[in-house]
């Protein structure tokens, strides 16, 4: 007797659902609001909200950063790195804080935010807008007085009902103005101010700045 052996094959199908398929979630756009406040006084600092869109339902890990601020203004985000997870949400936002240093003056600069993809070189742009007080210009007349105590009292000749910034610094051949206080000139155009910190420094020099 002839003994036979047989092998079976099985044939093997394999079904995918077009909703089992995990999509991979890419940076769509980023998007900055306008500044608070505004005009910013040099010396303070700027906020803005940084919103970040993205597609799809992956995890993803959008970086943030931002470039072509001026000399005197650093950036900082929070948080500065936006962590996307499953299928929402659809968009993520971050704060961003702009410091600025006391001698910048200029009035309008721009600067762009940007958001990165982690794990790909997808990146999105944006442009905002930081807007500075003017640079101070000549108002008048200084006159000044030391009052009873040490206090410095100024007086300017200017525009009238004109809000100005007193600005104060300790060396001339290399100022860093301060901006001390504000105060409105009268209907005459004659604006006053009282330093009560003058007796703390051995030499102040003063000029003011239109508001």
């Amino acid at each position: 007797m002839k003994l036979l052996s047989f092998v079976g094959l099985t044939s093997l199908a394999l079904f995918i659902s077009s909703g089992d398929i995990m999509a991979a979630s890419v940076i769509s756009s980023v998007a900055i609001s306008s500044q608070t406040p505004e005009p910013l006084v040099p010396g303070g600092a700027a906020t803005y909200i940084v919103t970040v869109y993205r597609t799809d339902n992956d995890n993803l890990d959008a970086y943030l950063s931002a470039s072509g601020l001026p000399a005197g203004a650093v950036a900082a985000f929070s948080p500065s790195m936006l962590h996307f997870s499953g299928s929402t949400p659809a968009s993520a936002t971050a704060t961003l804080t702009i410091s600025t240093d006391a001698s910048l003056a200029t009035c309008s600069n721009s600067f762009s935010v940007a958001a990165t993809e982690g794990a790909s070189s997808n990146q999105k742009i944006c442009t905002g807008a930081l807007t500075m007080a003017c640079a101070p210009e000549a108002r008048g007349v200084l006159i000044g007085s030391v009052l009873a105590g040490g206090s410095f009292q100024l007086t300017c000749n200017g525009s009238p009902n004109q809000t100005c910034w007193i600005q104060a610094t300790t060396n001339l051949s290399a100022p860093n103005w301060t901006t001390i206080g504000t105060n409105t000139s009268d209907g005459n155009g004659i604006l006053s101010f009282i330093d009560a910190d003058a007796k703390i420094y051995p030499a102040r020099f003063y000029r003011t700045a239109a508001y």
